[in-house]
């Protein structure tokens, strides 16, 4: 876990295990400073709401801290979108945001032909790093 950003979603946190979830996606995540409320969703003292993904992807994740996910290892804090569909626009609008941003602060992954750099078999992944600590995927 990487202070001040929010724990994972399914965070074995004493406080978090009364939430139950089994998922990373961003709609789930809470905020440890306020009596653990989500962060989207209207409710409490947060009012902002969580777009829908684009069509065809799966929904954000959020990963924070140091794990190995799809036999990459991983250190810091991101955000995540991916999707397992063959529209051909999906990889290419991937790759376009890919390449306006340093490779430290975004990663895309091509794992149609299988498992790479973090991203599930058969997926097209694009990570947006917050913060990038060492130990992970180089930059």
């Amino acid at each position: 876990y990487i202070d001040p950003y929010p724990l994972n979603p399914d965070s074995a946190d004493t406080q978090y295990a009364a939430y139950d979830v089994t998922n990373k996606n961003v709609e789930q995540l809470r905020c440890p400073g306020a009596n653990y409320l989500r962060l989207f969703g209207g409710g409490g003292q947060f009012t902002g709401f969580l777009p829908q993904p684009p069509d065809l992807m799966d929904p954000w994740t959020y990963f924070n801290g140091s794990a190995t996910i799809n036999g990459t290892a991983f250190n810091g804090v991101f955000f995540q979108i991916q999707s397992d569909k063959s529209d051909p626009f999906i990889g290419e609008s991937m790759q376009k945001v890919n390449s306006l941003v340093s490779s430290c602060e975004v990663d895309y992954t091509d794992a149609t032909g299988g498992q790479t750099d973090g991203c599930a078999n058969g997926y097209q992944c694009l990570r947006f790093w917050i913060i990038r600590n060492s130990g992970g995927p180089a930059c």
